[in-house]
């Protein structure tokens, strides 16, 4: 299973954010969320995206704190969905299904309106997931458990 696809534990992430944070500590106080998702897609970093570190630890700052960093600033969000992580798969494993589909981001909001109005939207999936190649595997590997 390649480093996107795996389940990350506590201590897997509080790996990675500490050695997010040794690339950092010379430029800001602490290592925020943004911050750390930037190392993440420039590939400086390995690990679980920042929306899966809040999931796992519950909050941004809880995470560092438990990973003995110091944490940046947070972004303010005030989010609800009516999807749970199941749901959303689920219409990318239709999407990718369908052979209409080009199975790619830049595709996904035409299909949904065309196909699944009810469906959430790319940014709400990238928000909540990262990268499309992570959406894609996460969506394959629930549908292979």
């Amino acid at each position: 299973m390649d480093s996107q696809r795996r389940p990350y534990d506590r201590e897997q992430v509080s790996v990675s954010l500490r050695q997010a944070w040794e690339l950092t500590r010379d430029a800001a106080p602490g290592l925020s969320y943004s911050r750390y998702q930037d190392l993440l897609d420039s590939g400086q970093v390995s690990g679980a995206s920042a929306v899966r570190v809040v999931q796992i630890f519950g909050a941004w700052s809880t995470a560092t704190e438990q990973a003995g960093v110091p944490s940046g600033r947070v972004p303010e969000r005030s989010y609800s969905s009516h999807w749970s992580d199941a749901d959303v798969l689920a219409y990318v494993r239709r999407y990718l299904r369908d052979p209409e589909s080009s199975g790619s981001f830049a595709g996904w909001d035409e299909w949904r309106r065309n196909n699944e109005p009810k469906a959430p939207s790319g940014a709400l999936m990238r928000a909540r997931f990262g990268k499309w190649s992570t959406i894609k595997a996460l969506a394959s590997e629930t549908e292979q458990s």
